[in-house]
């Protein structure tokens, strides 16, 4: 879920400026978490106490996100990739935006970095 989460921020509230797919469309409520209950950043503890999600939700909301993705990839210029949008994907405002320099380009090698890292704790 956090995975699909960092794409869904990444391209929904970094590169478009919009609400998340998680929010806009109540991912949270179909999967019976609160709106800011993410798994982000959580410690042992927090992932002990985390419920037990159904497998086939978690799929309807990574294809829900990836859809959007690839509809925003389409909808783009190749000069678009060299925007830099100035805002942080968790939503931040202000000067201390570490993410104020990433273009859209360096966003999706960001993604894609991630998801590879973390292909295999998908499979184990």
């Amino acid at each position: 879920m956090a995975h699909d989460g960092v794409e869904d921020r990444w391209f929904s509230v970094f590169a478009q400026d919009k609400p998340d797919v998680w929010s806009r469309d109540a991912w949270h409520d179909k999967l019976g978490l609160r709106e800011d209950e993410r798994g982000f950043g959580y410690g042992v503890d927090e992932l002990a106490a985390f419920p037990r999600l159904n497998g086939e939700d978690l799929r309807d909301y990574s294809e829900a996100v990836r859809a959007e993705t690839v509809a925003y990839l389409e909808s783009i210029d190749p000069s678009d990739l060299d925007v830099a949008p100035g805002r942080s994907p968790f939503g931040n405002p202000g000067s201390a935006n570490r993410f104020a320099e990433f273009t859209i380009q360096r966003t999706f090698r960001q993604v894609i970095g991630e998801l590879m890292q973390h292909l295999a704790t998908w499979r184990s």
